[in-house]
């Protein structure tokens, strides 16, 4: 991506929209979430990274929310490059607000990577993307996207337990506990699950299979993605 000075991308506001019946085959019906802010990310001189200039926040349905705030780098990674190939980068098309999101939540571990992708399935479709490209986005990441697992550390002493987050491989430390006087001290820490990869040949596979199920009006189901792809 060429870097573009101050030009500024920018999305409007969205604070809601038309709740969307599920297909035939689907379990749920879609419940819109709530954009807050304007999306405004001004291009840096590496051509790759995009910076956010103001505040860009989503809640879904069930109350989870993700705010990008002004300064945060992001660069599409949690979107895997093989579906960069078919649908674009993230930073083009009506999903590119629901990326941002989805690399904030990659990037924090606020919530499960379950959760995260599926506030990323759920901002597209409030973002007006259509229900097939969404569910080819949300298949994508989830078997090439990040994921993390939280785990509960505990040791005798301080320095004991920073060795221990040191060897967990923690990128991050949600919770600690303990005092001076205290006779245990624990942590919780995410650790990186193992990395997956996703080809273009799988993503090519799978939308025509999305395709053929469609024109059979028997369309697959966020359920069956989840189980074809699994969520352990």
């Amino acid at each position: 991506m060429r870097a573009v000075g101050s030009v500024l991308i920018a999305i409007g506001m969205l604070v809601g929209a038309t709740p969307r019946l599920a297909s035939q085959g689907d379990s749920t019906i879609h419940k819109p979430g709530t954009f807050y802010g304007t999306l405004k990310l001004q291009p840096l001189p590496d051509g790759i990274n995009m910076k956010v200039l103001e505040a860009y926040s989503y809640t879904d349905a069930s109350g989870h929310a993700l705010s990008a705030q002004p300064g945060f780098v992001t660069d599409g990674a949690s979107i895997p490059r093989a579906l960069w190939s078919i649908v674009g980068s993230p930073f083009t098309g009506k999903y590119v607000g629901a990326a941002v999101i989805h690399d904030v939540g990659c990037e924090a571990h606020k919530y499960s990577w379950q959760v995260t992708d599926r506030m990323f399935y759920d901002a597209m479709l409030d973002l007006g993307v259509g229900e097939h490209l969404a569910k080819l986005m949300y298949y994508g990441v989830l078997v090439g996207g990040p994921r993390w697992r939280t785990l509960s550390l505990s040791a005798k002493s301080t320095a004991e337990l920073s060795e221990e987050i040191a060897q967990s491989g923690a990128i991050s430390i949600t919770e600690t506990s303990g005092t001076t006087q205290a006779t245990s001290y624990t942590a919780k820490v995410v650790v990186p699950s193992a990395t997956r990869t996703l080809t273009k040949e799988q993503v090519q596979q799978f939308d025509k299979e999305l395709t053929r199920r469609e024109n059979e009006h028997n369309p697959i189901s966020l359920t069956e993605i989840d189980g074809l792809v699994g969520q352990s």
